[in-house]
Formats: C-alpha cells, sequence, structure tokens
C-alpha cells in the first residue's frame, strides 16, 4: 500500500527540494486531494509549479491552475503540457497564449487537442507552425493546412515527421515552390509505390530530385531511365545496373549524353564496346577510352585511329592492355609522351619505343617519374649522357652500356640527381662507386655505400670504411680522385 503523504511533509519535501525535486522525492506516494487543495492556501508559485508537475494532480485543480496567471509563466505552461491530467481545455488556452515561448511548448506537446492544433496552425509566429509541423502528434486537418503554409521552412518541417498522409505529400510535392517539392522529393520517407508513382509521372523536377536520393527501388530507376528527359536519364543509366539488351539499345539509338554514360560504364560487355568504338561522337570514344574494362581488341582499334584526344585518353587510362600501350608509344605525339611517360607500368620495349619517336624531351619526363631503365642501347645512352638538361642526362645514368669514361664523367656532374642515379647503375666500376660514397650529397652518398657493399659482399672484395664527419684528409683525398677521373 502507497504511504500517504500530509500537508507538512509536502510543504518541507516542497521547501527542501524544490517543485522538481519533491515530485522525485515523492513519487510512489499517495497524496490526499484536501492535501493538494491545502497547498495553495495561499497560492504560492512552488506550490502551483507542483500541482501542474505532479501526475495525480486531479483534473479539476489543473483546470483551476489554468484560470489564474500562473498559466503565462513557461515553467508552469510546460508542466501542464506533459501532464496526462490535464484537460483538453486548458491545451486550447495554452494555445491563445499571447506569449510565444509558451505556444512553441504547446506545439512540441504530445497531447494536441484537435482546436489546440488548429489554433496553433494559424498563430502568426512561424517558429511555433514550425515546430507544430515537426510534431508527430500533430491532427492531419493542421498537417493539411501547414502544406499550404506561406512560409517554405514551415512546410518542410512536416518532412520531419516519421510518416505523413498521402494527401500532405501531394500538396508537398505538387508545391509551387520548387525548393520545397525538392526537400519532400528527397528527404520524406516514402514507399517504393509512392516513388513510382512519381517516377512515372516524367515530371522533370520530379525525376530529378528522385535521383538525389540514395538507395532507390530497382523498378523507380527502371522508369527514369526510359524517362523523355535526356538529362534524366543519363544521370538513371549512370546508376542502374543495366542488362546487356538495354546497353546495346542505348549504344546504339540513345541520345549522344546516355551514350558517353554507357561507355564509361565498369564491367562494360565487349560486344557494347565494339558498338561504341565506331560512333560517330568523339566523347563517346573518349569515355570508352577510359574505360577501366576496356576490351583488348577495342583498346588497339582505338589506339590505331588517328585522333590524339583518344590517344590520350587512352594513355591515362591505367588499365589499358599492353599491346594498345605499346601502339601508343609508336607516336611521335609530344603529350602522348608525356602522358605514357607517367605509366608504371612500361616494359623496356615501350621505353625504347617512347625514346625512338619522343626523343630527349620523354627521357626527361620519364626521369621525373622515376623510371631507371638500366637496358638502354649504348648509343642513345652515350648521346642522352652529353646532354645539355640534367634530367636527360639523368635518365643515361642507369644504363648498363655506358662507356666507362662517360661514366667517370658523370661521377662529377654538377647536378645531384645525374650523380644519384649513376650510383644505381649495375655495370658501374667498384672504383667510380668509391668515390661516390664521398659525394657531398647524402642520398647520392648513401646510394653508393649500398650498392658498394653489395658489390662487395657478391665477389668478397675489401669493405670500404665511411670517411668520418670532419675529417681533415677526406676532402683533400676527394679532389685527388677527381682530377685523376676528369683527366
Amino acid at each position: 500500500m502507497s504511504r500517504i503523504v500530509d500537508i507538512v511533509e509536502l510543504r518541507a519535501s516542497l521547501e527542501s527540494g524544490g517543485a522538481a525535486g519533491a515530485v522525485a522525492a515523492l513519487k510512489g506516494c499517495m497524496i490526499p486531494s484536501r492535501v493538494l487543495r491545502q497547498l495553495l492556501e495561499p497560492p504560492a508559485p512552488v506550490a502551483e509549479l507542483f500541482l501542474a508537475s505532479w501526475p495525480e494532480t486531479p483534473s479539476r485543480y489543473l483546470e483551476e491552475l489554468a484560470a489564474t496567471p500562473a498559466l503565462e509563466r513557461p515553467e508552469v505552461a510546460a508542466a501542464l503540457v506533459k501532464n496526462p491530467r490535464t484537460p483538453r481545455g486548458v491545451f486550447e488556452k495554452l494555445a491563445r497564449s499571447e506569449n510565444p515561448e509558451i505556444r512553441l511548448l504547446l506545439a512540441k506537446g504530445r497531447q494536441l487537442t484537435a482546436d489546440a492544433s488548429a489554433n496553433l496552425a494559424a498563430d502568426p509566429d512561424p517558429a511555433v507552425r514550425a515546430r507544430l509541423a515537426a510534431n508527430p502528434a500533430t491532427p492531419l486537418a493542421a498537417q493539411l493546412a501547414l502544406a499550404a503554409d506561406p512560409v517554405g521552412f514551415v512546410r518542410t518541417a512536416l518532412l520531419r515527421q516519421p510518416r505523413l498522409d498521402p494527401h500532405v505529400l501531394h500538396e508537398l510535392a505538387e508545391n509551387e515552390d520548387l525548393l520545397v517539392r525538392a526537400a519532400t522529393m528527397i528527404q520524406a520517407k516514402l514507399a517504393p509505390e509512392q516513388l513510382l508513382e512519381w517516377a512515372d509521372l516524367d515530371d522533370f523536377h520530379h525525376q530529378l530530385f528522385l535521383l538525389q536520393r540514395d538507395g532507390l527501388p530497382e523498378s523507380v530507376l527502371e522508369s527514369l531511365c526510359f524517362s523523355r528527359h535526356p538529362r534524366i536519364q543519363e544521370l538513371a543509366v549512370a546508376r542502374r545496373r543495366c542488362s546487356l539488351d538495354e546497353l546495346l539499345g542505348w549504344s546504339e539509338k540513345g541520345n549522344p549524353r546516355v551514350r558517353v554514360v554507357v561507355a564509361a560504364k565498369p564491367e562494360l560487355p565487349p560486344e557494347v564496346q565494339r558498338v561504341l568504338a565506331d560512333d560517330p561522337m568523339l566523347p563517346v570514344k573518349l569515355a570508352l577510352a577510359g574505360n577501366p574494362a576496356l576490351d583488348a581488341a577495342v583498346a588497339r582499334h582505338l589506339a590505331e585511329m588517328d585522333q590524339p584526344r583518344i590517344w590520350h585518353a587512352l594513355a591515362a587510362n591505367p588499365h589499358l592492355p599492353p599491346a594498345a600501350l605499346t601502339e601508343l608509344c609508336r607516336e611521335p605525339d609530344p603529350r602522348l609522351g608525356k602522358l605514357l611517360a607517367a605509366r608504371a607500368d612500361l616494359t623496356a620495349e615501350q621505353v625504347e619505343l617512347l625514346l625512338e619517336h619522343g626523343g630527349e624531351a620523354v627521357a626527361g619526363h620519364l626521369t621525373a617519374h622515376g623510371v631507371e631503365y638500366v637496358d638502354l642501347a649504348a648509343a642513345r645512352a652515350e648521346t642522352l649522357a652529353a646532354h645539355r638538361l640534367p634530367s636527360v642526362r639523368a635518365f643515361a645514368a642507369p644504363s648498363r652500356n655506358l662507356a666507362p669514361a662517360t661514366m667517370r664523367k658523370m661521377s662529377i656532374d654538377p647536378v645531384a640527381l645525374v650523380r644519384r642515379r649513376l650510383a644505381g647503375n649495375p655495370a658501374l666500376p667498384e672504383r667510380i662507386l668509391q668515390f661516390l660514397t664521398t659525394d657531398a650529397d647524402p642520398a647520392t652518398a648513401a646510394r653508393a655505400r649500398a650498392a658498394l657493399a653489395e658489390l662487395q659482399s657478391a665477389g668478397g672484395a675489401a669493405a670500404v670504411a665511411e670517411p668520418a664527419a670532419g675529417s681533415g684528409g677526406g676532402g683533400v683525398l676527394r679532389r685527388l680522385i677527381r682530377k685523376v677521373m676528369a683527366g
């Protein structure tokens, strides 16, 4: 049986913990109606707040309380809004309060009456109307009124509802404000049937907004793929995994923008690629050239076309089949050579072809991308080693076919990059490696020491100690060796 609280204990509890503290402390106790009546003799703010907050306060007491000035106090109004015993008439009084803070409190409450909702839906403060629009407890009649609200953010606040009536959705989707329509199509929680209905309307904006949603059902995407609007078709085809028949149909008869989208689709079947490879529109062929699933025969066919822009698109495709890549290396196009030099999958044959058709410019680009080609032919290696540009000399430096005299000359090249790449030459004599271990460039010296250690480990030669930092003899010895190398 619940413990009965008398007026003395109740007043003491209010004095020590205030209204909220007393409600918490006396939870589960029984407070007789006469004790609650005594609490208001005389009325006090803390007592009024307690009565509004106590879940067992009789409804008639709450109605009497709402007839006093206490109703205009936000904390009392908030307590009445939450109290399950608050009479319906009190909510209607709160809806007509002159205090917008109180109307806001009511608008987010869970015990809204039809009359109170109607008053709030016509509230002069749009913040109150927006709060009401977002409230799941708002009756349908009020939602329909808010769907026609003159303020856009009030209408879109309805979209926060967990579920909207189809009539409300229709009002929002057909709203004259494009932003409201967009928000409805993109944000509203909608059944697949509703999405498909809007997709089938063939309205450009409806379809465009639907395409901004994640996780569109397959039936909706299929409908959008066959839209009469080319832009909608383009966006929908890009998102949908299409059948072979559909892809062939669009690649043969689709509008150019859709054919571009089809050409770029991953895992594009070779049958479709062969159709698109002979498309009259250059953008379609460019999109196909960049496709990661490009078929080897189709790639070769594109590479043989006399169209530099297609070559460039192929060169930028990291999945380009080797045969097509070799074909491109034969073209004397400067920009193509630069693009191909950036690839990490070049074979020795392809590097030779690039150099044959691109010359020193390609050599410089290959150096910039860190390509170290050790099998460069002797004649070409000697020519590039004598070039005025350091990047070209640096490309020749790793070649095992350089003459010893050329290697000695390069070991004292004024550019550190040339000496550093020379230190990685697999045919570099041990004496030159020893010299490079003392190089002023730390990276060159470190690479030379590593190569020398590997050489000595393989051939059993005596280890060469690293010169101590700051030793005076190192500089003299280095100058003597330079004179010998140079002369």
